[in-house]
């Protein structure tokens, strides 16, 4: 062989094999750079944390079909590339293989007994649309526990599915929420919030009467006049450092706008807290458009009492609320604070209205107005407060109920704990929610902060920011209006004049 052949070919093996070492390493590293506002397409600090704080081997199978649509093809390429990630950050603690469970009957039957269910999807074979079943679905072990997606629609929330089953899993205590409906609204009209829930915490419903011990998280949902043993109930579930979120509606509305208002001294209880829960409803210039019938005809009108709150006015520190665009209270109250009662607490106001709202304290007539206008008088309102830090009992200053072993009874809160209160409960109904999907963040976000800490809030809100036109005064539409009819025209005139005059000077020069 020649000395020049021989050059050629080590010179071939030596790039090859660079080329294979080259891979191998970026196989190692983060290369993508992502462009996008919220940073979608990248781990977030969030999920980077959590993986890190692991202190045994996750392995994650994904149970997804060889054969699958064209559509749901690159969804596989996207979660593959999605659990890389999660392996490269966690250091070798996460690991991911992609099985087809139709390979192995046995597999397969263990794989739907975990909760992946065997999809059907259309695909064209031999020039036929044809149904098929397959599988999309996750299965996520730690040590000797499991959590399972059943089905990977899409990865736009990826991210926070596995994250958020990832610190289940991790966590030594499980998050359980004890949901309390004290509403006068059916409690069939909220199914979809508990839904969404049940997907990353243990729910069940508890009553004022009862409020088991392994409950760490109660969602009081609506209020009613109590009698003392249920709120000395609920009182001594706080008082054991344990937290609450408060969904309240003082004025409960009904779909033929006929009201229902609690009395003054049925929210005295939430005094000793530091809240007041004013017995009034809330109007604003920012409002949606709600549909009304009547005569027979239908209409779409701006609804004042649907108070739109909008990113503007929610609180840009807390990660509960600062990546929301907006949220919508139908029929919603106004919430104060007492000075006095919120020493030595931390009190953050995370939601209210714009400046340009009022109050009623008038219920008797609810139906939309035409040309409806803000009185001259507004102001801005309060619609929703955390409070965290060490709380007192109202018995304190209320006899105790007869029957109950006062020896139990706790003064005060040893630890620092948290409480929400929030002056609307119908911004979660099944029908608001439908309208207005992005209302559930709000809660989920809430939950996740009070329960689980931080680390959810940050990836659920990735990517949720919704891009409205803004209102426009009737001056500028004008200009934008005439702009389009003869700005085009205006410009050629002027083009034309400028050429014209440049012209006769060359000319002029030239003479």
């Amino acid at each position: 062989m020649k000395r020049e052949n021989l050059n050629f070919i080590l010179s071939l093996i030596f790039i090859l094999g660079s080329l294979i070492l080259l891979n191998l390493i970026l196989r190692r590293l983060i290369y993508r750079i992502d462009l996008t506002e919220d940073r979608i397409y990248t781990l977030s600090r969030s999920t980077k944390r959590v993986l890190s704080e692991l202190d045994d081997i996750v392995s994650v199978k994904a149970y997804f079909s060889k054969k699958l649509p064209p559509n749901l093809i690159p969804i596989k390429r996207e979660v593959e590339d999605i659990l890389e990630e999660y392996r490269i950050y966690s250091r070798g603690k996460l690991k991911f293989e992609f099985i087809d469970p139709a390979d192995n009957k046995e597999l397969e039957g263990k794989v739907i007994r975990m909760g992946i269910p065997k999809v059907q999807m259309n695909i064209f074979e031999k020039d036929k649309l044809q149904v098929i079943g397959g599988f999309l679905g996750i299965a996520i072990f730690y040590k000797d526990k499991r959590e399972v997606i059943p089905v990977v629609e899409s990865t736009e929330n990826l991210e926070y599915e596995i994250t958020s089953r990832l610190l289940k899993l991790s966590k030594k205590e499980e998050v359980k929420i004890g949901v309390m409906f004290l509403s006068k609204d059916k409690k069939e009209n909220y199914t979809i919030y508990k839904n969404e829930l049940s997907k990353h915490y243990s729910v069940r419903d508890v009553s004022p009467n009862f409020i088991p011990e392994d409950i760490n998280l109660l969602l009081v949902l609506g209020w009613k006049e109590l009698d003392k043993m249920a709120l000395y109930n609920i009182d001594q579930y706080i008082m054991k450092g344990k937290k609450a979120i408060f969904l309240l509606d003082p004025v409960n509305v009904s779909d033929e706008l006929q009201t229902r208002a609690i009395r003054e001294k049925d929210v005295e209880f939430f005094k000793n807290y530091g809240i007041k829960l004013n017995v009034d409803l809330i109007q604003d210039a920012s409002c949606e458009a709600a549909p009304f019938a009547q005569a027979g005809m239908a209409f779409i009108i701006p609804y004042p009492y649907w108070v739109k709150a909008i990113k503007k006015f929610f609180n840009k520190e807390s990660p509960i609320v600062n990546k929301l665009e907006n949220i919508v209270f139908p029929w919603c109250s106004s919430i104060d604070t007492f000075s006095q009662n919120l020493k030595g607490k931390e009190f953050t106001v995370l939601i209210t209205t714009t400046q340009k709202a009022w109050s009623t304290k008038s219920f008797f007539n609810l139906m939309p107005e035409p040309f409806f206008k803000p009185p001259e008088k507004t102001q801005q309102f309060k619609l929703a407060i955390l409070l965290g830090g060490k709380f007192t009992s109202y018995f304190l200053n209320e006899s105790i109920p007869p029957g109950v072993d006062t020896t139990k009874f706790i003064k005060e809160t040893k630890e620092k704990t948290q409480l929400a209160f929030v002056s609307n409960l119908k911004f979660i109904d099944d029908r608001f929610l439908q309208m207005y999907p992005e209302n559930i963040l709000f809660l989920l976000n809430l939950c996740d902060a009070i329960g689980f800490g931080k680390e959810l809030i940050e990836i659920r809100s990735r990517g949720k920011t919704e891009r409205p036109i803004k209102e426009l005064s009737d001056w500028q539409k004008n200009l934008f209006k005439w702009g389009n009819t003869f700005g085009t025209a205006i410009i050629v005139v002027v083009l034309g004049i400028l050429r014209f005059v440049y012209r006769e000077r060359k000319k002029l020069k030239k003479g």
